[in-house]
C-alpha cells in the first residue's frame, strides 16, 4: 500500500525514509467553576506522536512505519498569523525526545538549546527570584534543579547566586545527563538520572531550593499540577519554576531566536512546537490553585516566558 508524502511546512523536512501518520484526539480538561474559577483549559494532544517520550512524561511510543535509525522531524502545523491559532494548547512530542535520535544531532540541539538559553535571560530571572532568601543560609545549602537537560541553566543559577550552593540536577535522558556531568561535573554539580513525576527518585528527598525550567510544556494538566505539589512539599525554603508563554509575540520571538542563533534542525523545528504546548498565564494560575499554592507570584519573564515563584508550605494538594 503506496502512502503518500506529508505536505510540505516551511523548514521540515519529510524523511527520505519513511512517512508518519498521526492520529490526533483532544482532551479537555475542566476546572471546575467551584474549585478554581478559571477559564476552560484545553488541550489538543497526539498521544501516538511520531517520538515517545520516556513514560513519566506521559506519552506513548507508537512508530508507524518507521525506520528504527529515522531522522525524521515531526510534522507541525502550518505558521500561526493570529493569536487565534494559539488560543487552544496543541501538546505533541518533540523531536528531541526521540529516544533514536543521532547523538549528534541531539549533541547540536543541546547547545542550541543553552545559546537560546543565554538570549531569553531566564538564568538571570530564576537567580534574582532566589536571591533575596540567601541569607543567613545553612552550609552545604542545596538546591535542586528538575528536568535539568544538560545542566546550563543549574550552572547558571548557581554561579549567580553566588552562595555557595550545592547545585544538584535530574533529568530522563541518559544522553543529556552525560553531557552535563562532563561539562559540570568537575565543577561540582551532581546529576541523577531518575523521572521527577515518580513517587520516588535519586535525588535528594528534601532540598533548601528548587527550580524548574522549560518543562512544563511537556507535560499534561495534571502532571503539571502534579508536579507542584511535589515541589510544594519537597523545599524547604522556595521555589521558582519558569516556562514558555503561549502567545503570538513568544511564538516570533522563539522563532526568530532559533532562526538566528543555531543551525539544529531539532531546535528549530522544536521551538514551533514548544510554543504551542505552552501554558498562558492565566492556565498556571488555575493550575496554582489546584495544587493548593493559591499565592504564588506569577509574572513575565522576556518577551516569550513566564516566570512562578512561592514559598513551599509543605502541604499536599487539596484532594
Amino acid at each position: 500500500m503506496t502512502t503518500d508524502p506529508p505536505p510540505r511546512y516551511p523548514g521540515i523536512a519529510p524523511s527520505p525514509i519513511a512517512f508518519h501518520t498521526m492520529q490526533m484526539r483532544v482532551s479537555t480538561s475542566q476546572f471546575s467553576r467551584e474549585e478554581s474559577r478559571q477559564p476552560e483549559l484545553s488541550t489538543v494532544m497526539a498521544p501516538g506522536g511520531l517520538f515517545g517520550i520516556p513514560s513519566g512524561f506521559g506519552f506513548a511510543f507508537r512508530p508507524i512505519a518507521c525506520s528504527p535509525h529515522s531522522m525524521d522531524s515531526p510534522r507541525v502545523p502550518p505558521s500561526p498569523f493570529s493569536t487565534a491559532a494559539l488560543r487552544t494548547r496543541v501538546l505533541t512530542p518533540e523531536w528531541m525526545d526521540d529516544p533514536m535520535l543521532p547523538p549528534e544531532l541531539h549533541r547540536k540541539a543541546l547547545r542550541g538549546l543553552g545559546r537560546l538559553h543565554g538570549l531569553s535571560r531566564m538564568g538571570a530571572g530564576i537567580a534574582a527570584a532566589f536571591q533575596p532568601r540567601l541569607t543567613m543560609l545553612p552550609q552545604g545549602a542545596t538546591i535542586l534543579d528538575v528536568g535539568t537537560g544538560r545542566g546550563d541553566l543549574l550552572a547558571e543559577v548557581v554561579a549567580r547566586t553566588n552562595a555557595g550552593l550545592s547545585g544538584h540536577g535530574i533529568d530522563l535522558s541518559h544522553f543529556a545527563l552525560s553531557e552535563a556531568k562532563e561539562k559540570w561535573g568537575p565543577k561540582g554539580l551532581k546529576f541523577h538520572l531518575g523521572d521527577c513525576l515518580a513517587s520516588e527518585d535519586p535525588a535528594p528527598v528534601s532540598v533548601d531550593f528548587i527550580m524548574c525550567s522549560l518543562l512544563f510544556h511537556h507535560l499534561e494538566v495534571d502532571q503539571v499540577v502534579g508536579l507542584l505539589s511535589r515541589m510544594n512539599q519537597r523545599a524547604r525554603r522556595f521555589v521558582v519554576v519558569a516556562d514558555l508563554r503561549r502567545s503570538l509575540l513568544a511564538w516570533w520571538a522563539v522563532r526568530a531566536g532559533a532562526a538566528l542563533l543555531t543551525r539544529s534542525p531539532v531546535v528549530r523545528v522544536d521551538s514551533d512546537l514548544s510554543v504551542r504546548a505552552a501554558f498562558t498565564m492565566e492556565e498556571v494560575r488555575a493550575m496554582c490553585d489546584r495544587a493548593g499554592i493559591p499565592n504564588a507570584s506569577l509574572h513575565r519573564c522576556g518577551p516569550a516566558g513566564w516566570l512562578l515563584s512561592f514559598e513551599p508550605t509543605g502541604k499536599a494538594a487539596p484532594a
